[in-house]
């Protein structure tokens, strides 16, 4: 007789099942398992590790999830939903010292292109949702200290958000979250400018700054109450961002102030 090891599908506990056994109670919760349902011909259970990893995520315990669906990569290279599911939990991961959004980007693109055109527009769906949660939380939770960090962040946090939009162009609330990302990437660009005293961000400023305007005109055509919601934040915010427009004295104060701000509405907003 051999023992293989396995996890149970009701509590997760390690368990080391016999070879030679139909049905198994869970020393740690009692459950009844099938060995056969737990087990797979390689010794490992695919459906139970996605189990296990979406129970993880749903927790909080983004690395836990991480390492279950590379797990399952190990046995199947292409599976879709280990490969966003692992994208998603890379991005959860990232901090301001460990940037993970290319890691992000590329999984949830290689999740995509893995499943027929039928599973391809729901899985585009559910990667963009998943996108713009993780960029709204590192937005208001993760950026680091220095304008300069606030920039590069803000920077790749778009271009997620961006190829979130790609995915799901009507979802309402990626949009949002494009026009506050812009908008807030424009802030910390001149913020920098007014730190260093140089004008290092000029062409882009010009380009994000149409962006913001880009990216309401599409909210107002798509769902009109949540531009008027939009309109009445930066009515509120307008007093912070004129004194970033008009002098760089203070620089600290103003991003601590931007960042406190852009979380709460962000939160209003979700």
């Amino acid at each position: 007789m051999e023992f293989i090891a396995a996890k149970c599908p009701n509590c997760a506990g390690d368990l080391r099942l016999p070879d030679d056994k139909k049905q198994v109670i869970c020393m740690y919760c009692g459950f009844d398992i099938f060995v056969r349902d737990v087990v797979g011909t390689s010794g490992v259970d695919i459906s139970n590790l996605l189990q296990l990893a979406a129970s993880s995520e749903k927790a909080g315990n983004h690395q836990e999830a991480y390492d279950y669906f590379t797990k399952v990569l190990e046995y199947e290279r292409g599976n879709p939903v280990a490969l966003l599911g692992k994208a998603i939990a890379a991005g959860n991961l990232s901090t301001s010292g460990n940037f993970r959004f290319s890691e992000l980007n590329h999984g949830v693109l290689a999740a995509i292109e893995q499943v027929d055109n039928e599973r391809r527009s729901e899985l585009k769906v559910e990667a963009a949702q998943n996108i713009e949660v993780v960029c709204s939380n590192f937005s208001i939770f993760k950026l680091g200290n220095s304008e300069q960090d606030h920039v590069v962040e803000r920077l790749a946090i778009v271009h997620s958000l961006e190829l979130a939009h790609d995915l799901d162009p009507t979802n309402v609330e990626v949009i949002k979250s494009l026009y506050f990302a812009s908008r807030q990437l424009v802030i910390s660009m001149r913020l920098s400018e007014a730190r260093l005293n140089q004008s290092i961000w000029k062409d882009q400023l010009e380009d994000h700054g149409a962006d913001i305007k880009k990216w309401f005109e599409k909210l107002e055509a798509i769902d009109p109450d949540a531009a008027e919601l939009v309109q009445k934040i930066e009515k509120e915010n307008r007093s912070v961002t004129r004194s970033v427009d008009s002098t760089g004295a203070g620089c600290s104060t103003l991003v601590a102030c931007v960042v406190i701000i852009a979380g709460l509405f962000l939160l209003l907003l979700t």
